[in-house]
């Protein structure tokens, strides 16, 4: 007997085949939220150097979370200066955040991954235009799925070996995120404060 498409289905979801994406956290809770991203505290020259001069020391990025299912997840819509300059994320172009230069991370769930939580890992180029893939492609970088990150538990972006990052960062912490009110990187939990 030919099996029916129900059960089939129930056999290809990854989320019943593989318990690494039978988080608690569902990703689509971020869908359109904005998150702030800054380099991580570990890192103490370069990176926190670039991220202040490319923002006249403003540091404040922030991008909006697409996360309309599992398999669909990406960072866009980057800016910074208060969200007046949409960001490349090419240094040498980093106020040029138009069109196919603009920032577009994509991940998908690493299936490779076999410890606790649900890993999501880099995939394609770091533009929207998918230009230059293999200068820009930003293959391997991670982070672990944190839907309630917020500037004092942020989620961490680990740097994956692929053009996009310098191989002094490849394996290291290089990004912390976490969820802001608005395009100023005001932490969601400094708005509820103001409130009381």
């Amino acid at each position: 007997k030919i099996l029916k498409a129900p059960l089939c289905g129930f056999l290809t979801n990854p989320n019943f085949i593989n318990p690494n994406t039978m988080a608690t956290n569902d990703v689509t809770s971020m869908h359109g939220k904005l998150y702030a991203f800054k380099p991580h505290p570990d890192q103490k020259c370069f990176l926190p150097c670039m991220f202040s001069m490319i923002s006249c020391c403003q540091n404040d990025f922030v991008m909006e979370q697409h996360a309309a299912a599992v398999d669909d997840v990406y960072g866009y819509k980057a800016t910074f200066c208060g969200g007046k300059i949409p960001m490349s994320p090419i240094p040498c172009c980093a106020c040029c955040g138009f069109g196919p230069l603009a920032a577009k991370w994509q991940f998908k769930v690493d299936e490779t991954y076999d410890g606790e939580g649900t890993r999501y890992i880099g995939v394609g180029s770091a533009m929207a235009g998918e230009c230059c893939l293999m200068c820009t492609s930003h293959d391997g970088d991670t982070f672990m799925l944190k839907t309630d990150a917020t500037v004092d538990n942020p989620a961490v972006m680990n740097a994956g070996k692929n053009p996009v990052n310098p191989p002094c960062f490849w394996g290291q912490d290089a990004l912390i995120f976490y969820e802001v009110s608005d395009r100023k990187a005001t932490p969601v939990a400094a708005q509820m404060d103001r409130s009381v």
